[in-house]
């Protein structure tokens, strides 16, 4: 290297890693009762070493559809997707109206020959008044100082009235 009239010598070293692919999800998807949430790069933010020309390189593919809803692409169900539908906001999940509050999309997702899986989590903002809560087993648990213990369902179990 020389800027003209210093000059230092050195070695620059590369070292190649094998190609990967991550999809971080950061904090979900918030969707309310029986409406529709847009699924972007937020939810599904896209982590590799590999060199995307295109956003329609990277494909995602369902694997387990979610129970209490439906991919939509936009109007359609959809099995399959792209970065560049994602980055459009054209991929939507749909909530079926149930009361659950949680569900979970698991899909796949391909750059070429690279491929990895992965799984977006779901939380239903209810409508209306959220059903009482009724404690259905409460028992004592010991733990000695510094220890850590689990707790079962058969030491402390809360369910909704509902049930």
């Amino acid at each position: 290297m020389s800027d003209g009239q210093h000059q230092a010598i050195t070695v620059l070293e590369v070292q190649a890693l094998e190609p990967y692919l991550c999809v971080a999800n950061g904090s979900g998807l918030m969707v309310p009762q029986g409406g529709q949430g847009t699924i972007n790069m937020a939810e599904l933010h896209l982590g590799t070493n590999l060199n995307i020309c295109s956003r329609d390189e990277a494909h995602y593919h369902v694997t387990d559809s979610p129970h209490w809803g439906q991919l939509l692409q936009a109007t359609q169900p959809a099995t399959a997707f792209s970065q560049q539908d994602l980055l459009v906001g054209a991929v939507f999940y749909g909530h079926n109206g149930s009361l659950s509050s949680r569900n979970t999309l698991a899909f796949s997702m391909d750059v070429g020959p690279v491929h990895t899986d992965a799984t977006l989590q779901v939380t239903i903002a209810l409508e209306g008044p959220v059903a009482p809560l009724k404690l259905a087993q409460h028992k004592k648990i010991y733990i000695f100082q510094g220890e850590a213990a689990e707790i079962r369902r058969d030491q402390l179990e809360v369910r909704s009235w509902r049930w």
